[in-house]
């Protein structure tokens, strides 16, 4: 009886310490104030069956009953809502029978008219609910139910957390069986303080776990444990004589393992690195190939590649899709948020669809739910398990989005080494904006070199022309020969000249301008291109749309869409060009023969044409002067529907 005693008051005051934390950190959380609602219970639960054993008193021991009757509904509604996403059926019935029964014992109880062998049997089993709940889970998860389980658990530390309680609470009920005697349920007492510390580190949501930081924490708990048990056998002979010396040294022995608790855990971490070498080795080993990863490359070209094969060797993903920008990647507002929210708290910045599952569903009410259930939403869209952010000056500049096959999903560090990795992901933020640099630094000696071999070659090439030209318009003989020189000497002249606009650096002189009151002037100047067959309409708005570009660059690039639609619309009935305003720029459309997938992949490269008559510079110029006003363009054509081109520039409200 005394070392159940002991036993029974190290459990009580460490399911109090764990009761109070989880609460302290976590109280935002249902699970967690669900889970800390069961340390208290068990530690009342604990406790007073010390004070009974210690004073014999009544009062004690009803509350010991009264306690061991809840932990049946508690533990039910706990589990339930936490191994399950969605409470099924029978678990909603199993609760309720708990919860009713329960209370119709608790009244026998509170009015002392619970006698009997029924009675006794009745209160000592009641917590069986739990091990029957378990059983169920277990079957849920031998079915692989889409409800049930972890999803973002392995299935080994799943079947640790189904044994983990069932053994314990197996062993603490054995005192309750005639003849067993008190050296089982004092076994029990300890597991169950291990089991409640090791429980307290997974329901606590936004953790990544690893094998090594779970060992540390019960091999903390464990020394915890063996201290408590020391402290309260040597004391045990004068606390059991003074209450107020047994309620001193339990406060006393309550603030020890507060105050060892994290010491306790950095130690082991830190001897847990000895005992997983491997699973450390391996971490350390993936971050530095990241690494060279990153200094070995010398393009976003070459990165981007980089990457998708690193994650798709290092995560075993079955896709894996990256986006690099340096000036910055498009999110929505909510999951922006999430991810500074997680760099602020010193967390991976990491959307993982199963902690965020987890974070929701522990969740209080519906409109708490709602800006997680927004970031799942956003994953589903896309149809990813995972993102990670690259960062650059608080700028997100890249997205890893990453698909698992279903089942290898995980938390463990060996999933995450880059996101835990201090300052990993900023650097690849600054690694991309690097790269670009060195490639603007490139584009723009290339068109340096382009640009003096274009006058050259414009010098060179345009006097033998306008010579040719020249001989052939002096010729009698006006036949066709002569109709082909002239021909293609304008032709070639075009050339020159288109290529001269291509090697040149866009001129600078961006302005605020209204597109509205723009794009109708340069129609006009450009009308003259346009058959009279075609007709060419301008869809404006009621309202002004100001952007910031070089006015004269609108119109290079409306012209050069604009003969575009005129290529594409030759011998097309009804023939149409509508140029319309958008929110933050205008779109030119067309009804012509439309582009073909291949031929869409390459119409914005320089010298592609499927025109027999186009120089292939057309599109490519327009790229060129839309990115240097920092403006995008879209492109949208299928064989037969028709073509439309939309072109955006930043928003200069």
């Amino acid at each position: 009886m005394e070392l159940l005693k002991q036993t029974s008051l190290i459990l009580g005051l460490v399911a109090l310490t764990i009761g109070v934390w989880t609460l302290f950190r976590h109280w935002r959380n249902r699970v967690s104030v669900l889970f800390s609602f069961l340390c208290f219970l068990v530690s009342v639960w604990a406790l007073s069956f010390v004070s009974h054993a210690t004073l014999f008193g009544r009062l004690s021991y009803d509350i010991h009953l009264f306690c061991h009757v809840l932990l049946a509904p508690t533990g039910v509604l706990l589990m339930s809502s936490f191994l399950v996403r969605k409470i099924d059926a029978f678990s909603r019935f199993l609760f309720l029978t708990a919860l009713v029964g329960g209370a119709g014992l608790c009244f026998l109880i509170v009015f002392s008219l619970g006698h009997g062998e029924w009675f006794r049997l009745a209160t000592g089993f009641w917590p069986s609910f739990i091990l029957v709940e378990y059983i169920h889970l277990l079957f849920l998860e031998a079915r692989r139910s889409a409800e049930a389980g972890f999803g973002h658990l392995p299935r080994g530390r799943k079947m640790v957390l189904y044994l983990g309680p069932i053994l314990s609470l197996a062993f603490c009920t054995f005192d309750h069986i005639p003849g067993m005697g008190t050296g089982i349920p004092s076994i029990g007492n300890l597991l169950f303080a291990v089991y409640l510390g090791f429980a307290s580190q997974i329901i606590n949501p936004r953790k990544l776990f690893g094998l090594d930081s779970l060992v540390s924490r019960f091999l903390a708990v464990l020394t915890l444990s063996l201290i408590l048990t020391g402290f309260f056998a040597l004391l045990y002979n004068t606390i059991s004589r003074s209450f107020p010396l047994f309620l001193l040294n339990s406060f006393l022995i309550s603030f020890a393992v507060l105050a060892l608790w994290s010491p306790l855990v950095t130690f082991f971490r830190f001897m847990g690195r000895r005992f997983f070498p491997l699973t450390r080795n391996e971490e350390k080993d993936t971050v530095d190939r990241f690494r060279i990863l990153l200094s070995a490359v010398t393009s976003l070209e070459d990165l981007h590649e980089g990457l998708r094969q690193f994650f798709m060797k290092t995560h075993g993903a079955e896709r894996v899709e990256i986006t690099l920008d340096p000036s910055g990647v498009s999110l929505p507002e909510n999951v922006e948020s999430y991810f500074f929210e997680l760099r602020e708290k010193g967390l991976p910045p990491v959307l993982h669809r199963g902690i965020l599952e987890q974070e929701r569903d522990a969740l209080y009410t519906r409109e708490s739910r709602k800006p997680i259930e927004m970031i799942l939403e956003y994953l589903d869209a896309g149809g990813f398990d995972g993102v990670l952010p690259a960062y650059s000056n608080e700028r997100v500049v890249g997205l890893i989005r990453i698909r698992i096959p279903s089942g290898r999903w995980s938390p463990e560090t060996r999933f995450f080494p880059i996101p835990a990795a201090p300052d990993l992901l900023s650097e690849l933020g600054d690694q991309v904006c690097r790269l670009a640099r060195m490639g603007e630094v490139r584009e723009r000696e290339r068109l340096i070199l382009l640009g003096e071999m274009a006058a050259g070659l414009a010098h060179e090439i345009r006097n033998p022309l306008g010579s040719i030209r020249g001989a052939a318009d002096l010729l009698q003989d006006s036949g066709p020969f002569v109709e082909v020189i002239r021909d293609e000497t304008a032709r070639l002249n075009r050339l020159v000249s288109q290529f001269l606009d291509f090697s040149r650096n866009p001129q600078d002189g961006r302005q605020r301008i209204d597109l509205c009151a723009l794009l109708p002037r340069a129609i006009t100047n450009t009308a003259f291109l346009v058959p009279s067959v075609v007709d060419l309409h301008f869809d404006g708005k009621d309202h002004p749309v100001p952007v910031e570009v070089v006015p004269d660059s609108i119109q290079q690039v409306l012209s050069n869409l604009i003969q575009n639609s005129v290529k594409a619309l030759e011998g097309i009935q009804n023939a149409k060009i509508i140029v319309k305003v958008e929110e933050n720029g205008f779109s030119v459309t067309d009804n012509g023969i439309g582009m073909s997938e291949a031929v869409r992949s390459r119409v914005l490269e320089p010298f592609f044409t499927s025109s027999g008559t186009g120089t292939g510079l057309g599109l490519a110029i327009c790229e060129r002067l839309i990115r240097h006003d920092r403006g995008w363009l879209k492109l949208e054509s299928s064989p037969g529907q028709g073509t439309r081109v939309e072109v955006g520039y930043p928003d200069a409200r």
